[in-house]
């Protein structure tokens, strides 16, 4: 009867959204399953090459958006931009479906899976600021174990070398150096990263 068709109706569409939700958590694990494998003797405390005694090559970069302010008499500037840095850790390698398959992270510090990261800093920072998460920061990680993390920066930065007796015809030249506040330079080489350096 009408009843008995409404129960049988009602028991398909159930079972069909019990397989969903079933297929649904398999795809889940499926893509979150070469993250998970990483995690198992994986110590995130370690660098990378500890074991072999290697130094660890760390190569930055830095992607100014814009110049928000110039202080003359602080000898400072502002920018927006991004923070990127490239290293390797080969305990993080995967076998993917493709060649071209990566693992892409929110941050290298989540809940259930955290790497290693290099503990950099800019020397001529006064104030500098990072996103963490969100649409602000992502970590991305190839099969051969090539890791690029970037970061949107918000930063004050002095510049000693600040001239302004020809304005508005002068030209100002402010480095900027990056080391690993960790590790001694010999032991994380951070270096700027090549022109036209592709992930």
């Amino acid at each position: 009867g009408p009843v008995t068709r409404k129960k049988t109706g009602q028991m398909i569409a159930l079972l069909t959204l019990i397989v969903w939700v079933r297929q649904a958590a398999c795809a889940g694990l499926a893509s979150m399953s070469p993250m998970k494998e990483r995690v198992v003797g994986y110590d995130y405390r370690q660098r990378p090459h500890h074991l072999l005694g290697k130094p660890e090559n760390v190569s930055v970069d830095i992607g100014i958006e814009a110049l928000l302010h110039v202080d003359q008499h602080k000898c400072t500037y502002s920018i927006n931009g991004y923070f990127r840095l490239y290293w390797k850790d080969p305990r993080l390698a995967f076998v993917g479906a493709d060649k071209d398959e990566k693992l892409i992270l929110n941050s290298p510090q989540m809940s259930d899976f955290r790497i290693w990261v290099p503990d950099t800093y800019i020397h001529q920072g006064i104030s500098v600021s990072f996103s963490k998460g969100g649409g602000g920061e992502a970590v991305i990680i190839s099969q051969d174990g090539n890791v690029f993390w970037t970061r949107h920066v918000s930063a004050e930065l002095h510049c000693k070398g600040f001239n302004f007796g020809q304005l508005p015809f002068d030209i100002q030249k402010c480095g900027i150096t990056v080391s690993d506040y960790t590790y001694s330079d010999e032991i994380v080489v951070v270096e700027w990263a090549k022109k036209g350096y592709v992930f």
